[in-house]
């Protein structure tokens, strides 16, 4: 008889009472049955908690971890350090995923040998409603070679940075966490996973379900945390020059379009200050090499470049023109 690899299914959970119940469904209801399911109340405070210990009485196979506020960072960890599968994946709790998403998955994952599968995702509104793919690729892929996997993940959309809709080896995370305090925690550590590597084998499903809401996380008003995605653009950036060092105009250009679209996403909010000015002045001048070699458009080196001589003319004229 062959033994099936158990899977652990981590869902971080805080405040999402609405969509909980939709998520958990879903996940209880995979067609692969040989699965642990961790979820992690992240100090909700909105009656999800009660829903947490709900479907622990419904399904013996949840582990219920109860943690005060830390983060999602925070949770994913706590789940990472109890997980006794073979295979580790994601699911926000507002999110959903396809009744054969852990069956497709392991089974791409047992044909291929691979480190790490990805599906294709599709967006759903509020009430569940699909509204396009968030991702696409045409035909199932298999990359070897953890410099090819690199660079399919920089080069290419459908890999992408989200934690969710990969299904990991667990191995890959005996050295590597979530950073914990951190917005946009994914693109911190999905380099650093694609760069540990060999196989990456791709699916063409969309299995996994993205919830557009105005509450999530990228929709919140602009504060100094969303500063963390160049932070990360940064990281990136500094991993790949050390390991991969002939990819780095990849993420050089990340860093100047990821400085570029908070610059935006700051000034459309109108919550500009003098210490979010001097955060950008100094990625613009810190990081000025990239505006030349980062393969970026030249619309966004013209816009770094003019950020780094006179930022705050800049943000006058945006201000008229967003």
């Amino acid at each position: 008889m062959i033994i099936k690899p158990k899977v652990s299914i981590v869902v971080p959970v805080y405040n999402v009472k609405d969509y909980l119940g939709e998520c958990l469904d879903a996940i209880v209801g995979q067609s692969y049955t040989n699965i642990e399911i961790i979820v992690v109340n992240d100090g909700s405070t909105d009656g999800s908690a009660d829903i947490c210990e709900e479907y622990v009485g419904i399904d013996n196979r949840i582990i219920l971890i109860n943690q005060s506020n830390s983060g999602l960072s925070k949770a994913r960890n706590s789940a990472i350090d109890i997980a006794s599968g073979d295979y580790i994946t994601f699911v926000d709790s507002d999110d959903s995923i396809a009744s054969c998403f852990v069956e497709k998955m392991v089974n791409a994952a047992i044909d291929t040998h691979c480190d790490i599968a990805v599906c294709q995702a599709y967006k759903i509104d509020e009430n569940s409603r699909k509204l396009e793919e968030y991702t696409n690729v045409s035909a199932d892929k298999i990359i070897v070679g953890s410099d090819k996997c690199m660079g399919e993940y920089l080069g290419q959309n459908y890999i992408g940075a989200t934690a969710w809709g990969k299904l990991y080896k667990r191995g890959l995370f005996s050295k590597i966490r979530y950073p914990e305090g951190k917005y946009h925690e994914d693109i911190w550590t999905t380099c650093k996973l694609i760069g540990s590597a060999e196989i990456i084998a791709v699916l063409s499903d969309a299995l996994y379900y993205y919830r557009m809401r105005e509450g999530s996380i990228t929709n919140v008003k602009f504060t100094s945390r969303h500063l963390d995605y160049v932070e990360s653009m940064i990281e990136c950036h500094h991993y790949v020059s050390k390991q991969f060092p002939h990819y780095y105009r990849y993420t050089a250009a990340g860093i100047i379009c990821g400085a570029n679209k908070i610059l935006i996403n700051m000034v459309k909010s109108g919550n500009i200050k003098d210490e979010y000015i001097s955060y950008f002045q100094n990625v613009y001048h810190g990081y000025r090499k990239a505006i030349v070699y980062g393969r970026c458009s030249i619309k966004s080196k013209l816009m770094a470049l003019f950020a780094m001589m006179n930022l705050r003319f800049l943000i006058r004229i945006m201000r008229v023109l967003i």
